[in-house]
């Protein structure tokens, strides 16, 4: 056992009960995944501190804290199955947004979210998103905008080039950076209404076009968080055991974490499908995709369960 965790192990036997903390990824609709992994964690007597999310993760910890997860599949499947696209040209020619998710993610959170309680569950809540600079925003500002999320969608792909080749290149923080893109954790403070609720969960999963930059009542703007921190383990508490959600992206999502050294001194469980989930991150019209990745997130939910409980039990 290495020095530092025998001081945390110390720490925990001093304070009382070890605690475990919930990251989960974003990832679109492959994010029903977690919600399945979460929905079992949360009924499984666990002593949980705080659930974490970002993007589409962040939706699914809004879903959890509300005990919502079967009642939110439901009626995200069935609205799935009346979306027969996840483009509309119909729209388009009518000057209206082609693109579904938008609407979607809305009137789920607004649905399913119990903002009550929400603030009322004794697990804390971490939603993380990007505070876009003052020099992009504005109305006057828009091609600025469009430019960025163009740098940064092409600072994906080559990531995701580097990362298959076994290449460690943070090219999306380094953009971030040069730009200003600040993280913000939002919190149960920031809660006051459903609307609220989902248009936090919007800005934590604004992709351009298809989500718009979000905008927030202090009239700030929001990217989508995942651009530089698609698992969200630094808003945990350090002597917590994580448990850490991603879907079927190993070169990347879990890759970039530990190739960054942030993993240094946590305790971390990683939990990911045994096999490629039937849903793509952007389908949107997929019902039985959606419901067959949340199932595979129930099932693994189960079988990392006594591990988990393993883990508690021997101080991590």
């Amino acid at each position: 056992m290495s020095l530092w965790s025998r001081i945390r192990s110390g720490v925990q036997k001093a304070v009382g009960r070890p605690r475990v903390s919930i990251a989960l990824a974003g990832g679109g609709c492959k994010a029903f995944f977690a919600l399945g992994v979460g929905h079992i964690l949360l009924h499984a007597g666990l002593p949980l501190r705080r659930i974490s999310g970002t993007s589409a993760g962040s939706a699914m910890a809004m879903c959890l804290l509300s005990d919502s997860a079967e009642e939110s599949v439901r009626y995200f499947c069935a609205i799935t199955r009346r979306n027969s696209a996840n483009f509309h040209w119909s729209r388009l020619l009518r000057g209206r947004r082609p693109w579904p998710h938008e609407r979607m993610y809305r009137s789920t959170i607004m649905s399913y979210t119990d903002i009550d309680r929400v603030r009322r569950s004794p697990i804390e809540l971490a939603v993380n998103a990007l505070r876009v600079p003052a020099a992009y925003q504005g109305a006057a500002n828009h091609w600025q905008r469009y430019h960025l999320m163009g740098r940064i969608i092409a600072a994906y792909n080559r990531e995701y080039r580097y990362s298959a080749q076994g290449i460690y290149r943070p090219v999306m923080r380094a953009i971030a950076a040069e730009v200003g893109l600040e993280e913000h954790i939002f919190t149960k403070a920031d809660l006051n209404s459903d609307r609220r609720a989902a248009d936090i969960v919007l800005a934590a999963s604004s992709i351009w076009p298809l989500l718009r930059f979000q905008e927030m009542e202090d009239g700030e703007l929001y990217l989508d968080g995942g651009i530089t921190n698609n698992l969200p383990i630094s808003s945990l508490p350090r002597e917590d055991l994580v448990v850490a959600v991603h879907y079927d992206d190993r070169r990347m999502t879990r890759y970039f974490y530990e190739q960054s050294g942030d993993d240094v001194g946590r305790s971390i469980h990683y939990i990911s499908p045994e096999r490629p989930l039937p849903i793509e991150a952007f389908d949107y019209a997929n019902a039985d995709g959606v419901r067959t990745a949340y199932e595979m997130g129930l099932q693994s939910g189960r079988a990392h369960l006594p591990r988990i409980r393993g883990l508690l039990r021997n101080g991590f």
